[in-house]
């Protein structure tokens, strides 16, 4: 519908010329429109799918969509006065950008990503509340808490608001090392897994752990050692507590691992976060969590 329907309007206008002298501006009026209320839909919709960013690829996406208004319309860009479309084109933009500043930036239809986490680095003994956000600035309420910064985590580089949090008692899951045997310059370890009451946990290998393959019993993959990026290991649900994981590693020194654990239950001190997150946000992609982790050399 999108490719089909503007062209044969403006071929249907074209044919139609010949004993009406207008169709061919009518024609190329109908394409346009239709090209708007279609692509301009999906470009649209595009946008409010991928609000995280990065948010300039829809500019020359909205170039693209003009090309073919270009082709429909060319009878009408015959006939246009230089002056008058100057004119149209920036009264145009002028009204996108009144309206867009005048609509609010979050709506009940379009809710602000907010997700309160409380972390826990159990090594360093060390809490930090966490807030994933669209980078935008926190409600001044929070500023109770602490001193907000931008930054990443260890367990993750996405960048978030990150405060110092007075130091909790979520335990962090740990790993065992059940088994090692080498082969050459190879070896392969066999790893448990400790919940310690976490609803999720998660093993995160350095990008110089080269590590070729992993998994669990009856389902070891390989992995490509060219890819780049750090490794890592989800699991989800009670049936983590205790899985044994099979890794093969060409770094025959203890590799530190990343032990992370998860939570759905926030501690009473999160009240004051909660209570602050504005009415239009709530958590997406990621829920409100507990999260504690530690390293351990494997």
């Amino acid at each position: 519908m999108f490719f089909i329907f503007p062209p044969l309007l403006a071929l249907g206008g074209i044919l139609l010329s010949r004993w009406w002298k207008s169709a061919e501006i009518v024609g190329a009026l109908l394409a346009i429109a239709i090209l708007y209320l279609t692509w301009g839909t999906m470009l649209g919709l595009l946008e409010e799918l991928l609000n995280g960013g990065p948010m300039w690829i829809f500019a020359p996406l909205g170039a693209l969509l003009i090309l073919p208004l270009v082709i429909e319309g060319k009878v009408l860009l015959d006939a246009a006065d230089a002056r008058i479309s100057v004119t149209v084109a920036a009264a145009l933009a002028v009204a996108g950008g009144v309206a867009a500043a005048a609509s609010p930036a979050y709506s009940a239809d379009r809710q602000q990503r907010m997700a309160v986490q409380f972390v826990t680095d159990e090594t360093k003994k060390q809490a930090s509340w966490s807030i994933l956000n669209d980078a935008a600035l926190l409600p001044k309420a929070f500023d109770s808490v602490g001193i907000w910064r931008r930054g990443a985590l260890p367990f993750s580089d996405r960048p978030r608001w990150i405060a110092k949090a007075p130091p909790g008692a979520e335990p962090a899951p740990s790993a065992q090392l059940l088994g090692e045997v080498r082969n050459g310059s190879k070896r392969t370890i066999t790893i448990r897994l400790i919940a310690d009451g976490n609803e999720r946990v998660g093993l995160i290998a350095p990008e110089d752990a080269k590590i070729s393959s992993a998994g669990v019993a009856g389902f070891v993959r390989p992995i490509d050692e060219g890819r780049g990026g750090k490794y890592s290991f989800d699991c989800f649900g009670r049936s983590c507590d205790g899985v044994t994981l099979q890794l093969t590693t060409a770094r025959l020194t203890p590799i530190e691992f990343l032990v992370v654990g998860g939570r759905g239950e926030l501690p009473p001190a999160a009240a004051p976060l909660l209570a602050a997150r504005p009415k239009f946000a709530r958590p997406q992609y990621n829920r409100d969590e507990a999260i504690a982790f530690a390293r351990v050399k494997l």
